[in-house]
């Protein structure tokens, strides 16, 4: 079983991910991040200041994670994060369309593999 947790920053996804370790131990496989590894393996600029580059690992992470072996996996965020966050950095041209195309339909192939999907909702406005 795949499980997922997605959402915008602050809304507890690792938090939530910190208390299965606890509860379930190693019962999952756990995959504690995508953006921060991919900066820290490969020196890329994250979040806003993100490109093609950036996303193009964001996204192959993600594709990376879906082929992990265990057959019970816990992930921080999944590869409709990478999407959205994809999508947004089109819309403010720090992306060009094909890799946009390309995390859509990176996206579309791995949400058939995940079983459950929580989204968590932030308790407070943004600003």
């Amino acid at each position: 079983m795949i499980i997922s947790f997605t959402g915008t920053g602050s809304t507890g996804k690792s938090t939530l991910l910190k208390l299965c370790k606890e509860h379930y131990g190693n019962k999952y496989y756990y995959v504690d991040e995508v953006t921060r590894l991919v900066k820290r393996e490969f020196g890329v600029d994250i979040n806003e200041d993100a490109g093609n580059i950036t996303q193009l690992l964001i996204m192959n992470q993600h594709i990376l994670n879906s082929l992990i072996g265990s057959k019970h996996v816990l992930m921080d965020r999944c590869c409709i994060d990478g999407l959205v966050y994809t999508e947004w950095l089109y819309n403010k041209g720090k992306v060009d369309k094909w890799v946009a195309e390309y995390a859509s339909n990176v996206a579309a192939m791995l949400l058939q593999k995940i079983d459950i999907i929580f989204h968590c909702v932030a308790d407070f406005e943004f600003v």
